[in-house]
């Protein structure tokens, strides 16, 4: 995509080696998730082969298309009926809200997303189209073979600047999270990492990190020039009043891209420290970032 000016908006530690399919498995979201969600934001439809054999296709439909649907007498057919019945039922309707995570985590969950569909055409009046498809995102293949992704692409931003910034606690740096969103500014990536990790991942990837700081934090910014200068300005005195003990911008595409060198070496730099360890992925409310890292 790059070449004719487009990206695809997830942006995951993996991605000089993960597939589509994986990331629509996975619903993998990565560093760019503030701002361009996750693949399920960006997926408009796919093909599969279900566990009968038969082949689907998955996309937007209208309320009469999913009324033809519940009409069929086919798997797929029997799948709209499951769910037309479940996600009628008011008891089960409280359930899920009750029982899956709050909306407003973003990245709340990988396994079915049956809260997505809930408030889709077929179940509420005026909201989106129901899509299937936003059910196979985050299923880890277990709903059906997938065989071919339709996905939304976006138009590269003019200006792309990322910031490396030092802190002398965690809960500072949790702390400066929390405030540069509370600020109305959503940066295109964010990722904090305590000082083990920072060291790690530099010596691994020699990424010019704050080896000395108790945290770091990369926050990128991309728009316009006049948008983006504003933007780093701004991220800058909010660091700064959250006592950062250091601020480094890059100053070309070559070290943006070292800073986010060492991140996206994380997995093997731990594999240096230790031949295993245990990964757990853990979705946190923005404004409780700083008391959840103390």
């Amino acid at each position: 995509l790059k070449p004719y000016g487009y990206f695809f908006g997830p942006n995951t530690s993996t991605a000089n080696r993960c597939t589509m399919g994986g990331m629509v498995g996975n619903n993998s979201c990565g560093s760019t998730s503030i701002v361009y969600g996750s693949t399920r934001d960006h997926t408009l439809a796919v093909k599969a082969v279900l566990s009968d054999g038969s082949f689907v296709a998955f996309s937007s439909l209208t309320t009469k298309e999913f009324n033809d649907k519940l009409k069929e007498d086919t798997l797929e057919g029997a799948l709209y009926k499951q769910l037309y019945s479940e996600l009628s039922d008011p008891q089960i309707r409280d359930q899920i809200e009750l029982g899956y995570p709050k909306a407003s985590i973003s990245r709340r969950n990988t396994g079915y997303a049956v809260d997505a569909l809930m408030n889709t055409s077929p179940f509420e009046a005026a909201n989106d189209a129901f899509n299937f498809s936003k059910l196979i995102c985050g299923s880890e293949g277990l709903l059906g073979v997938i065989t071919e992704v339709t996905v939304k692409i976006l138009k590269k931003p003019e200006v792309v600047k990322a910031a490396l910034i030092g802190f002398s606690s965690i809960e500072d740096a949790g702390q400066c999270v929390s405030e540069i969103i509370a600020k109305g500014i959503i940066p295109a990536g964010m990722e904090i990492m305590d000082k083990a990790l920072t060291k790690a991942t530099n010596d691994y990837s020699k990424a010019g990190y704050p080896v000395d700081a108790e945290a770091m934090m990369i926050v990128e910014l991309d728009g316009t020039e006049t948008e983006v200068s504003e933007l780093i300005k701004r991220v800058e005195d909010i660091a700064k009043k959250n006592k950062c003990s250091s601020i480094k911008i890059n100053k070309s595409e070559e070290e943006r891209l070292k800073f986010w060198a060492g991140r996206k070496a994380a997995f093997p730099a731990c594999g240096d420290l230790a031949p295993d360890y245990m990964c757990m992925d853990g979705s946190i409310p923005r404004g409780k970032l700083a008391e959840v890292l103390k």
